[in-house]
């Protein structure tokens, strides 16, 4: 997830650079910022078998609430 975090970093510094300008960056970070924070999922998965001592329920919450900003709202309001 760090370097995933860098990656989506390293991006939008490229992109604000490039254009001279914060319109669009979103688009510039789109894929990347889907993918890790879908791998996010994972989490959950090392919850339930015991890797991490947190709880799967709250976890699952937790992480379900960001893929579902990352999903579903970004694709329903404009920019």
């Amino acid at each position: 997830m760090t370097a995933g975090w860098l990656v989506i970093a390293v991006g939008l510094v490229r992109a604000y650079l490039a254009k001279g300008s914060y319109h669009s960056l979103y688009y510039s970070i789109e894929k990347p910022l889907k993918f890790f924070q879908t791998g996010a999922l994972l989490e959950i998965l090392h919850c339930a078998i015991g890797i991490v001592p947190s709880s799967v329920v709250l976890t699952s919450f937790q992480v379900m609430s960001r893929v579902f900003l990352i999903w579903a709202v970004t694709h329903s309001v404009k920019e």
